[in-house]
């Protein structure tokens, strides 16, 4: 489980972005944030099946 947060008013017209990565997606201001949890669109898969890096 994890907690949404509701990330700050973003403004549109910025010349630069965010250091913490908030509001680079307008629509979803915290998308890519930093210190934010990032979903898998789909599982991992180890060539152990447990936990070391496919090749």
């Amino acid at each position: 489980m994890y907690l949404h947060i509701q990330g700050p008013p973003c403004d549109e017209k910025a010349y630069y972005r965010s250091y913490d990565g908030t509001c680079n997606n307008v629509v979803n201001p915290t998308w890519g944030a930093s210190l934010t949890p990032q979903l898998r669109e789909i599982p991992p898969m180890y060539d152990d099946g447990k936990n070391s890096c496919s090749l």
